[in-house]
């Protein structure tokens, strides 16, 4: 369990710890963490620091590459998502780096946002 940010001005990073979603968004919101990205779960979690540098960008260049190029061989219809947080208020969150949606209908449009 955790602190509210105000109070707590370290959190473990890398690793699924205990928290209340009002203490996940508080910790969202707290400048130290800025640079993080965010995964909560079910009453857990996560906050992850790692470096977004040059071989970090050019690996998910390459799988984000390899999926659009397979989906269009194959003719499968795909929506890809970069860098977008999907949430469902109070029991999920997470930011991945590339994210897609496969097949006929998309539950939403390039400029909607996802709902809760």
């Amino acid at each position: 369990m955790v602190k509210s940010s105000s109070t707590l001005p370290h959190v473990a990073t890398d690793t699924w710890i205990q928290a209340t979603w009002e203490e996940f968004l508080d910790l969202a919101d707290h400048p130290q963490y800025a640079k993080g990205r965010f995964y909560y779960d079910q009453g857990y979690m996560r906050i992850e620091m790692s470096p977004l540098g040059s071989a970090h960008g050019h690996d998910n260049a390459i799988v984000s590459t390899v999926v659009v190029v397979y989906a269009a061989l194959k003719n499968i219809r795909i929506q890809e998502f970069t860098n977008t947080s999907f949430r469902k208020t109070g029991v999920r969150e997470t930011q991945p780096d590339t994210a897609f949606y496969i097949g006929g209908v998309f539950p939403v449009s390039p400029s909607q946002q996802l709902p809760d």
